[in-house]
């Protein structure tokens, strides 16, 4: 796989269906159970406090994350999903 195969963005709606897809196909390996519906997807793009980027090869979103921070506590979250057929394949490691 050809690094520049690869591409990094910020998501907005319009890929809502697809991210959410992949945090469901991803939820044997989270620690929670319950699915996502494409709005409540759509919410978390939108969220002021949120930013999601996706991972992108040849344009197919294939892993996204999500970076929250709730100002109140002084807390900051960060998840990760990708899709099963791209685990193990070595995308998290240092190039």
């Amino acid at each position: 796989m050809k690094k520049e195969s690869f591409k990094i963005s910020i998501l907005d709606k319009e890929i809502a269906e697809e991210a959410a897809k992949i945090y469901n196909l991803s939820l044997q390996f989270l620690a929670r159970n319950e699915p996502i519906s494409k709005e409540k997807m759509e919410e978390l793009i939108e969220g002021e406090d949120n930013i999601l980027l996706g991972l992108f090869f040849k344009d197919q979103l294939i892993d996204h994350c999500i970076l929250s921070l709730d100002e109140k506590n002084n807390l900051g979250n960060i998840g990760i999903v990708i899709h099963p057929d791209w685990q193990g394949k070595g995308l998290g490691k240092d190039y």
